[in-house]
């Protein structure tokens, strides 16, 4: 994550991998609305699928999910405590957004 923020190490292998690869959000909602409704390409492409359209935030999603693991081992609970982590975060970022 530090490579992509500091000094945009990846960006030669497409917007995927660069600092700008959050536009891509925008983008993938913009297709999803030619099948589904606008409100629902929305939900889909800026919050349900977000970890998949930036290295970014699928790095972020990697190093969460790494010290659930570290924390609760291969368990259910490390998926709850995964879910629990999202749903919190969501909720304090609509907050203060």
């Amino acid at each position: 994550m530090d490579a992509i923020m500091s000094n945009d190490a990846f960006k030669r292998f497409g917007l995927w991998f660069s600092r700008e690869g959050w536009t891509i959000k925008y983008t993938l909602a913009e297709w999803f609305n030619k099948y589904l409704p606008l409100w629902l390409s929305k939900f889909l492409a800026e919050d349900c699928l977000v970890v998949f359209t930036e290295l970014y935030k699928f790095a972020k999603m990697i190093m969460i999910v790494s010290f659930m693991l570290a924390i609760f081992g291969f368990t259910l609970n490390a998926l709850y405590g995964y879910l629990a982590w999202g749903l919190i975060f969501s909720f304090i970022y609509s907050v203060i957004r």
